[in-house]
């Protein structure tokens, strides 16, 4: 909300993309919490596979630094200082709701398409552990 405000103040539309990071951060970071297999229900609130809770942590985490790059890339453009007051509600309700969107929208990608997501976890198999130490030495 700082950031908003701080959109309100200096028009930097850099300001907004890093608002809507945190924004993003925000509201997803839920999603790999319900999901977690066992916590609150067996296989997750959302239901969906084993894998979900791997993807919407990859996504979670590979979301923030995209705004940030954003806010990177925008940051040495000029502000627009003559916009009235009022011309501030629109871009921040626009852009508050991208960033709502875009985690929505990666939850639903994680739990309805999970079986078309690559396995990027080994959540079931166990592997034993190889030691080419010589016996007694240690590994």
């Amino acid at each position: 909300m700082l950031l908003y405000g701080q959109f309100r103040i200096l028009h930097s539309r850099s300001l907004l993309a890093l608002a809507g990071g945190y924004l993003f951060c925000a509201a997803h970071g839920d999603f790999p919490l319900a999901q977690f297999p066992g916590l609150f229900a067996p296989a997750g609130v959302l239901g969906a596979g084993p894998q979900t809770t791997a993807w919407l942590y990859f996504f979670w985490h590979g979301g923030f630094p995209l705004f940030v790059a954003a806010y990177a890339l925008l940051k040495d453009r000029p502000h627009q200082a003559g916009r009235a007051r009022t011309g501030v509600v629109t871009p921040v309700l626009f852009g508050a709701a991208l960033a709502l969107a875009a985690a929505v929208a990666l939850m639903l990608i994680a739990t309805l398409g999970h079986n078309a997501l690559p396995e990027i976890m080994l959540a079931t198999r166990t592997r034993a552990p190889t030691c080419s130490s010589p016996p007694g030495r240690g590994c």
